[in-house]
């Protein structure tokens, strides 16, 4: 990306976030991240998808989470499956052509292997292959727990063992993740 093109992005993303605290500040939520054109694609220079904030229909102030909630939060995070598989896309038809000399085999080598499917290419295909699975599966599981539990009662009593259990194996899923929540047990 070229200078012009970072700073041009970085306007943006200040743009978007001054519409998010005036929106903020006139109806005490945020709005401005939802409301984006369905024609936004992130190759086009524009960030991942954002999906809508969930509102729900009145409520006391303590937080719960329902039936639409569940899958709310499915469709939100199923929406970052495209973009997702689109980067694999990328990664998988990286091919390096160094030149024939000792630092052209290196960097070869540490990029994409002796075959052209391995090094640093090979790593983040596996990585971005156990992310897109782990996201399938939260949002299988999400739908599963949405369909389980119809009742805002019954998610809490009965469904938060399994709703961190979803969420524990959604994290070991993730570069990185050994299963608990950031800052969970």
């Amino acid at each position: 990306m070229t200078v012009e093109g970072i700073a041009t992005a970085e306007a943006g993303r200040n743009a978007a976030a001054n519409r998010a605290k005036d929106d903020f500040e006139k109806t005490g939520h945020y709005t401005a991240f939802g409301d984006r054109p369905a024609d936004h694609k992130p190759e086009d220079g524009g960030a991942l998808p954002v999906p809508p904030v969930y509102k729900s229909q009145g409520g006391n102030g303590q937080v719960s989470v329902d039936e639409m909630a569940l899958k709310h939060f499915g469709r939100a995070i199923e929406q970052l499956l495209p973009t997702l598989k689109e980067a694999l896309k990328d990664i998988q038809s990286i091919d390096i052509k160094a030149g024939n000399f000792q630092h052209g085999h290196k960097i070869r080598a540490v990029a994409v292997g002796a075959d052209g499917e391995g090094g640093l290419k090979k790593e983040y295909v596996t990585t971005l292959t156990r992310m897109g699975t782990s996201f399938e599966k939260l949002v299988s599981g999400i739908n599963d727990l949405a369909t389980k539990y119809r009742t805002t009662e019954e998610l809490n009593s009965k469904g938060a063992g399994d709703l961190a259990q979803l969420m524990q194996a959604f994290g070991r899923g993730m570069p990185g993740g050994g299963g608990a929540p950031a800052g969970g047990a």
